[in-house]
């Protein structure tokens, strides 16, 4: 279950490794003197700005239930609070850059994919032209605090990684700086608040503080050269991420079924859609199957088994993925037709995880059932 060994991030890292001495932004603030802690886990390196972006995330998320475009657009665009000292970091600068290494641009095969999801909702535009407000605000709070983070804890951890395979100084503080924009200063505005609000609605153990044990024991092991188990420990917050967000998916698919009215489902397909996109990029490939065009059936499977196969079959990448795209979180699709038709959207969404989960060793327990 090597993370680094999957084909997408192999990909990634075999182009973006020659560039990693280039990621300026990485290396500022490193100066080890009273670097702190967060959440339980102290920092080896100083992260003093990177721990503020949140903050940033937070004046985002008031305004956005406020629906004050413009001004959140500010926000997202110049920053406020992250200060490196020449210059603000900002939300949007990690959304368009190019050539990190996590695999949301290769796989949406757009450069600054997160970024234009994220304006298109801010500005009303794309998918979101002529959707409410209240679905606008789930997107764009959704996309900042967790499919954009998400995004960087994963750059983080592999860019630790190969600067530790490389041989290259300071690979903890890119570690580092992965726990400060999981959690950072305000953890109820970055990802780690995810985690125990899905793990309160399935009634499971917290992925959240998983995921601080193994980031510990990963700075841990990256400040002892004598051991080489960092990319275990990556593997593990990924696993745990897959958990936090098929939670996730599943609940805000559940409720386009439940809500009252059409108007509250719409808002949670929306909610639902970016969960669903912080882990689509790690799940899609696990879902890919092989449909018999004799029984007009198809069922999960990968390329070889489905070739080995007797009569008329065809191997569809990705089947799992885009069927949920398709038939649960899709902003065009006639949602009220859907509701009146009884089409199970969490049934729908659930079986497509269920290789997923095989696949990241993820068991029943560790997903639990929705209360």
């Amino acid at each position: 279950m090597k993370l680094k060994n999957s084909a997408m991030f192999l990909a990634m890292l075999v182009v973006i490794s020659a560039f990693t001495g280039c990621l300026s932004d990485d290396e500022e603030d490193a100066a080890n003197s009273d670097p702190g802690e967060d959440g339980g886990y102290e920092y080896a390196t100083n992260v003093d700005s990177h721990r503020l972006l949140v903050e940033d995330v937070c004046d985002i998320k008031a305004l956005a239930e406020e629906h004050k475009w413009s001004e959140i657009e500010t926000i997202y665009k110049d920053g406020v609070h992250s200060d490196k000292g020449s210059s603000m970091r900002t939300l949007q600068g990690f959304a368009s850059a190019e050539g990190k290494m996590h695999p949301y641009d290769d796989y949406y095969n757009q450069t600054g994919s997160i970024d234009a999801f994220v304006m298109s909702a801010i500005k009303g535009t794309g998918q979101f032209e002529g959707k409410s407000d209240a679905v606008r605000e789930q997107a764009v709070e959704k996309g900042i605090q967790n499919v954009l983070l998400t995004a960087y804890v994963i750059h983080e951890l592999n860019t630790a990684i190969d600067k530790e395979t490389k041989g290259t100084a300071n690979a903890v503080h890119n570690w580092d700086e992965g726990w400060a924009f999981f959690h950072g200063s305000s953890p109820g505005c970055g990802p780690y608040a995810t985690g125990g609000k899905r793990a309160g609605n399935f009634n499971t153990a917290n992925p959240s503080l998983a995921i601080l044990e193994e980031m510990k024991a990963g700075r841990d092991v990256l400040n002892n050269d004598g051991i080489t188990t960092e990319q275990d420990h990556a593997d593990a917050v990924v696993k745990n991420l897959v958990i936090t967000y098929s939670q996730a998916a599943i609940r805000y698919a559940s409720k386009m079924t439940t809500d009252e009215t059409i108007e509250a489902a719409q808002t949670h397909q929306a909610e639902g859609m970016a969960f669903w996109m912080v882990i689509e990029p790690l799940a899609a490939a696990h879902t890919s199957g092989c449909y018999n065009s004799d029984t007009h059936q198809a069922e999960h499977t990968d390329a070889a088994t489905c070739a080995a196969k007797e009569g008329n079959h065809t191997w569809i990448p990705n089947w799992g993925a885009n069927s949920i795209n398709s038939k649960v979180y899709d902003l065009e699709m006639d949602l009220e037709q859907k509701r009146t038709d009884e089409f199970d959207f969490k049934g729908e969404v659930e079986r497509h995880l269920q290789p997923v989960w095989a696949h990241y060793g993820i068991t029943a327990t560790d997903i639990g059932e929705l209360q």
